[in-house]
């Protein structure tokens, strides 16, 4: 694997999902703050692909951060086959050869021993384009709907990004719980106190 080093480590730390999450969730261009996020992207975990104009790496690389993940949020949102369909292309594209740096190679290559097709990332959009693809079901906006951050879920039955929102929404839960049955609730009291005194 040829990927940058800040990459390498930031897989190692962190993996795979938890950066595809954090792409998806960099701002379009209409933000305010985009390229300063997209930024804040390279610095933790590295470019995604290595710049066609080494003069412009800097801007090269935020821009591209946010080109790309307003592409991979698309994923997110894919349902009709054109969207799928688009989706599939944009991922198609990833994997092609380099026409700047042709001795990379495709990102699929041929196992004839294994008579199979492996995935050989090269950078780390390829790594996170593979991981779109194996995560394709588990893809998931948090449904705490002050946050709706987009998110990889670890177990399918994963609602919320972090443990923060999800216990803010399980606390919400019990109060609205507690109000909806305040009734039932005083009764029971009552009956408890009425028992403690016989």
């Amino acid at each position: 694997m040829q990927l940058d080093q800040k990459s390498r480590e930031a897989l190692d730390r962190l993996g795979a999902k938890k950066i595809l999450a954090d792409l998806a969730n960099v701002p379009a261009l209409t933000a305010a703050n985009s390229i300063s996020k997209a930024q804040e992207f390279v610095d933790r975990y590295g470019p995604l692909r290595r710049p066609q104009v080494p003069a412009l790496q800097a801007m090269d690389n935020a821009l591209d951060v946010v080109t790309v993940g307003i592409e991979f949020r698309k994923a997110w949102h894919a349902r009709t086959q054109n969207e799928i369909d688009h989706v599939s292309m944009f991922l198609d594209s990833i994997f092609e050869p380099n026409p700047f740096a042709t001795w990379e190679g495709s990102a699929v290559r041929a196992n004839f021993a294994l008579m199979r097709w492996e995935p050989v990332p090269r950078t780390l959009l390829d790594v996170l384009a593979i991981q779109l693809m194996r995560s394709r079901k588990m893809l998931h906006r948090c449904e705490r709907p002050e946050c709706q951050r987009y998110m990889v879920k670890e177990f399918s039955r994963d609602r919320y990004c972090s443990r923060v929102c999800a216990e803010d929404m399980r606390s919400r839960g019990q109060s609205k719980w507690a109000t909806e049955n305040r009734e039932q609730i005083r009764q029971g009291r009552n009956k408890r106190s009425k028992a403690r005194r016989k």
